[in-house]
């Protein structure tokens, strides 16, 4: 009797325990682990973590969903595989960073947008101001041929054009009263009757000739010595006439006593020109003596003058020279330099995916499966929009240009050891 009771006892308390087992499980199968409840952060300021979805205390910024680590969210089917069974490979992680997957809708929330690592033509377009000059072989200087006292200009405003025999300006000087009275006073001796049979020059006759030699060496024209023997009176100002045609520049001023020797004026060939410039260094090795260039100038928007790099110094000084065809273009103004250097094929992305750290370059390489890896790059050139990228892509990878800053953020926040309890934020 003692048995059949103690056997009753046992077949209830199995009966009962399968029944609890099955209305907890219908299935027969073990109940899945409960899911943590979804905690939200602040893009800016990761260290703010909080269970309810709201704005930021500290910058009112919207909060999103904190996502776990790549390692603890998996999709359904094996670890580290896509929804079509493919695998996924995640990078190593940079120092300080992690890989981050996030899901498309978060993904449209945070405004993520991708580009692609390409190959292409590279072209680097530098840009700088120059100032037009004139060549020096091209400029003809006139000293004065005696001490001189300038006394009017004709040519009354700098880099007016001038013909050959134009006058320049007007001076007097008292050599050049005592040289036509030397002239004058010679020219009555050797008017004077000479012995019939002289076979010889006279002395007058050798006066006279020096001093009508030392008159055009001082740019007396014939017309002026023919005048002068006319009227037998002295030139009171001798006018100064041009030697070829041109620009004029460097006036001597109204009033100004200049010495023999000295620039009365220089006349300037402008059919060729230069602009001189200073490059930026970072932008030395690009330019080359006799690469072409493209100049422009604000008076007359649209044209663009061709010409070549002349010269450059290792201090950054270029020197453009090209043919003029405007006579509006004139020295010391100013004009914009453009040089085309061709840097060959080279895999470039959008400027807006690399971020600078200051120690490094970093990119976000989609990976597919929504997972972002952080990956350091080396850049090259940067061209127009774009980077060129050295070392750390390869054609055809998808990388984040957009919202890429929030990737960043995150990245470090998954990497560092924080503890994920609900933060309180700073108080003022």
């Amino acid at each position: 009797m003692k048995n059949f009771i103690l056997g009753f006892f046992a077949a209830t308390l199995i009966a009962l325990g399968t029944y609890w087992s099955i209305s907890d499980h219908p299935s027969g199968k073990p109940s899945p682990a409960k899911k943590a409840p979804l905690r939200y952060h602040c893009p800016m300021h990761p260290d703010y973590i909080s269970d309810k979805l709201g704005d930021c205390p500290i910058c009112n910024m919207r909060l999103v969903p904190l996502q776990e680590p790549p390692d603890t969210v998996q999709p359904d089917g094996p670890p580290g595989s896509q929804s079509d069974g493919s695998s996924t490979k995640i990078s190593q992680d940079l120092p300080g960073y992690s890989s981050v997957q996030i899901n498309p809708e978060q993904q449209q929330m945070m405004g993520i947008t991708l580009g692609k690592a390409r190959v292409m033509n590279l072209e680097k377009v530098v840009r700088l101001a120059g100032r037009v000059s004139s060549e020096p072989d091209n400029a003809n200087s006139i000293p004065a041929k005696f001490a001189v006292s300038v006394r009017e200009l004709f040519a009354s405003s700098e880099f007016q054009h001038i013909n050959k025999g134009d006058p320049i300006l007007s001076m007097t000087s008292q050599e050049f009263t005592a040289a036509q009275a030397d002239y004058l006073t010679a020219l009555t001796s050797n008017e004077k009757p000479s012995r019939p049979d002289s076979q010889t020059a006279t002395p007058e006759r050798s006066q006279l000739d020096s001093a009508r030699e030392r008159l055009l060496r001082w740019d007396v024209s014939p017309d002026a010595i023919a005048h002068l023997e006319r009227t037998r009176h002295p030139f009171p100002a001798f006018i100064v006439r041009s030697v070829s045609s041109g620009w004029v520049s460097n006036l001597a001023k109204p009033g100004t006593e200049v010495t023999a020797g000295n620039i009365l004026y220089i006349i300037l060939d402008l059919s060729t020109v230069s602009v001189l410039g200073e490059l930026p260094e970072m932008d030395l090795p690009f330019v080359k003596v006799g690469q072409p260039a493209e100049i422009t100038f604000n008076f007359k928007p649209g044209k663009i003058w061709k010409g070549t790099f002349d010269t450059k110094t290792r201090t950054g000084k270029v020197k453009v020279k090209f043919p003029n065809d405007s006579p509006l273009l004139m020295p010391n103004m100013i004009a914009d330099i453009r040089i085309r250097c061709n840097l060959g094929k080279g895999l470039t992305v959008p400027e807006s995916a690399v971020l600078a750290t200051g120690e490094r370059s970093v990119v976000f390489v989609a990976q597919g499966n929504g997972i972002f890896e952080p990956r350091e790059v080396k850049v090259g050139s940067r061209l127009r929009q774009l980077y060129e990228i050295k070392q750390g892509l390869t054609a055809g990878e998808k990388v984040v240009t957009a919202a890429n800053f929030l990737l960043d953020s995150e990245s470090k926040l998954r990497a560092a050891p924080v503890n994920h309890g609900r933060q309180t934020p700073p108080q003022d």
